[in-house]
């Protein structure tokens, strides 16, 4: 689809009375009267500043996260594996929070810039860019719907049941968050695999640009590849030892931050074609706060989610903090806004990822 159509989508959503009935309380676990609710009435609450996308200070956090991870080269003498492992997979999955600044198109206000820094951020990190962009796009604007909304697919008691044992043995297979990324990627768990432009992630192209964008960021990556062992001459072992493992990290952050956006404790609720509301389903999110300065390091993708998904296209990460502080009042009021500060968001993930794993309510509002 033409990069285009993303903004043209969610510009449609913005010009349209969304209105739908709430499905739960979403602060605490009491059900609260349903409520109305529409997209301009949220909009008209965030500051326009908010909608301002600045190159340079996007060039800044972006520049920041490549001069981190830079320092590897240096590092990896000195650190121990383990801590090595997990700084630099962490500053991994920050860069690929930049680059999803670019696939969203809120980087910059120019195309062409954002599909180059894009390409930038994600072929280090070994993200095939425009594939990715093309599926995480089909995820906004599906987002909670239960067949359409892929990315962490939800699944009734029902359905999940009458699953093989083996299928229900891999969903809670403790393996899963570190691998399930590379397994999503590469080889197509439920969108499709995003290196291979006859994939069924391409299924519903009418032209063919979405795949030539497949073989160029695909290139892109056989380019990387190519500058680390033929030009720089790394090792296979050194990239084993050192680039794979950060890599799988990395992996794990994005599983886990993006479960945790749409998973909860006490369980989701989704909807199919005939209640689908854009922003009710966008406010089954979830603002997560991981405390000791985790979310402004990795760019507030967990505590300013739900703003987020009701403006992808519009909103760069840097203010998602004041559009936030700017609508929770006025969602709280409504029963419609669903947060949790952590303690600890490792064990929390455990926990909800071994008690609830895929499962969701299927609404019938």
């Amino acid at each position: 689809m033409p990069a285009s159509a993303v903004v043209a989508a969610q510009d449609n959503h913005n010009k349209q009375n969304e209105t739908a009935m709430a499905q739960q309380a979403v602060t605490t676990k009491q059900v609260k009267k349903p409520q109305k609710i529409s997209l301009g009435e949220i909009k008209k609450l965030i500051p326009a500043h908010c909608f301002q996308k600045s190159l340079n200070k996007s060039s800044a956090y972006m520049i920041r996260d490549l001069l981190i991870l830079s320092t590897a080269f240096w590092t990896y003498q000195y650190l121990p594996l383990i801590v090595f492992w997990n700084v630099y997979g962490f500053i991994m999955w920050c860069l690929f929070v930049i680059g999803h600044d670019c696939g969203h198109q809120s980087f910059s206000n120019s195309w062409i810039i954002n599909d180059i820094c894009g390409h930038i951020c994600h072929t280090l990190i070994m993200v095939p860019y425009w594939p990715w962009r093309y599926s995480h796009w089909k995820h906004h604007i599906h987002h909670n719907h239960h067949e359409k909304d892929r990315s962490h697919h939800w699944k009734t008691n029902e359905e999940f049941e009458s699953l093989p044992w083996y299928t229900k043995l891999n969903a809670r297979n403790p393996l899963l968050p570190f691998l399930g990324w590379f397994v999503y990627l590469y080889f197509g768990w439920f969108d499709g695999s995003h290196i291979i432009p006859s994939s069924k992630l391409y299924k519903d192209e009418r032209t063919n640009t979405e795949k030539l964008k497949n073989l160029f960021s695909n290139a892109m990556l056989a380019t990387f590849l190519f500058i680390v062992f033929g030009i720089f001459k790394v090792s296979f072992s050194t990239f084993m030892i050192y680039y794979i493992p950060s890599w799988i990290i990395f992996g794990f952050w994005l599983f886990m931050v993006t479960y945790l956006q749409h998973h909860t404790i006490e369980g989701s609720i989704t909807y199919d074609d005939s209640n689908f509301n854009f922003v009710i389903a966008g406010l089954e999110t979830i603002d997560r706060k991981y405390g000791y300065g985790i979310d402004d390091i990795h760019h507030n993708i967990s505590d300013c989610h739900v703003v987020h998904h009701l403006f992808f296209s519009k909103i760069p990460h840097y203010n998602l903090k004041d559009a936030t502080n700017a609508i929770r009042p006025y969602l709280k009021s409504k029963g419609l806004y669903k947060y949790k500060a952590h303690d600890n968001v490792i064990i929390d993930f455990w926990k909800v990822f071994f008690k609830q794993n895929f499962i969701g309510t299927l609404s019938k509002n």
